[in-house]
């Protein structure tokens, strides 16, 4: 004997809905309540400190209307190491004023648009 329960493409439409949903959010996480993940930001870890001309041509941000001063200016540049979504990605970022940044250094990078920000555990933003 059957048991009444929800009918088969009913049921179908609500699992694809559960899981379209879920795809379509932004991630939740925000690193010490300041640096939220659905604006970019990433843990990472400094590679490496090189000068301007060194930076590998991959890793400079993509600007579509010309690089934004801060970042043509700088003569510093950071390596950094991150893992979105557990995959291993590379970055380039400028050397920020602050003191502290040296290689093998925990911070926090966004990348989520042109212009790369880089911040110290702690900070103030």
């Amino acid at each position: 004997m059957p048991c009444p329960s929800t009918p088969r493409p009913a049921m179908a439409a609500l699992l694809a809905l559960a899981t379209l949903g879920g795809c379509s959010t932004f991630p939740l996480t925000t690193f010490e309540d300041r640096y939220p993940m659905r604006e970019g930001w990433h843990r990472a870890t400094v590679d490496r400190i090189v000068p301007a001309d060194a930076v590998p041509a991959l890793l400079r941000p993509a600007c579509p209307g010309g690089m934004p001063a801060a970042q043509a200016d700088a003569r510093q540049w950071l390596l950094l190491d991150y893992r979105p979504a557990g995959r291993a990605r590379q970055a380039a970022a400028p050397l920020p004023p602050q003191a502290g940044v040296a290689p093998g250094a925990a911070v926090y990078l966004r990348v989520q648009d042109c212009q790369r920000e880089v911040a110290l555990p702690g900070a103030l933003r």
